[in-house]
């Protein structure tokens, strides 16, 4: 793992989510996921067709980061919320280790298909706002106890679906392991053609 500056950190993320969506916006125009929503222009897909490619973005990313040694990549699928609260969608939770100490970070590049009710919710919660701009400008987030429990309270109606904040955040850190993570292996991705860019300078 390597032992970068803040700054580098997140120079190094937001470049994996630039390539990510880049990625993405192929995944769509090629209806990877054999979804039909996949009209749009410009260099991102818009939020209707991101349903469905959360496991494509969360399997790129997670390649990215074990190919250049950036942390430790932990797929998260809120499928493994406890009861009625299980949800579809699944995200990457990343810790690096900088010179400003541990950091968490999540990095979910498809978050904007929720527009409607779940970023509404998020945004009413505690650092929810700052959260819900920087997933749709940015594609991740550093995490904080506070900023993990807003994140999955979106999807549970805005009810922490753990009893105490600690809970949470150890489920959110440490996340089960769940069939629905890291649908497509690596081989898949190559094999399409979806090649993992070099580094940025500096890294």
């Amino acid at each position: 793992m390597r032992n970068l500056t803040l700054q580098q950190a997140e120079d190094a993320l937001h470049w994996m989510m630039l390539c990510t969506r880049k990625a993405l916006k192929r995944a769509v125009d090629e209806d990877i996921v054999k979804f039909k929503a996949r009209n749009y222009v410009g260099p991102e897909p818009s939020h209707e067709t991101l349903a469905g490619y959360c496991g494509f973005a969360q399997s790129y990313a997670h390649c990215m980061i074990e190919d250049y040694n950036l942390g430790q990549s932990r797929p998260l699928a809120m499928q493994t919320l406890p009861g009625r609260w299980s949800f579809g969608h699944v995200a990457l939770i990343v810790k690096m280790d900088t010179t400003a100490g541990n950091k968490t970070f999540l990095l979910d590049p498809t978050f904007k298909q929720f527009q409607g009710k779940e970023e509404k919710i998020l945004q009413n919660l505690p650092d929810g706002e700052y959260m819900a701009d920087c997933l749709r400008q940015d594609g991740f987030v550093e995490l904080t106890p506070e900023r993990s429990v807003s994140y999955l309270s979106a999807f549970c109606c805005g009810i922490n679906p753990f009893l105490t904040k600690e809970m949470a955040v150890t489920f959110i850190e440490n996340p089960p392991p769940n069939y629905n993570n890291l649908w497509f292996p690596r081989t898949d991705l190559r094999d399409k053609g979806y090649p993992f860019k070099p580094a940025p300078p500096g890294l």
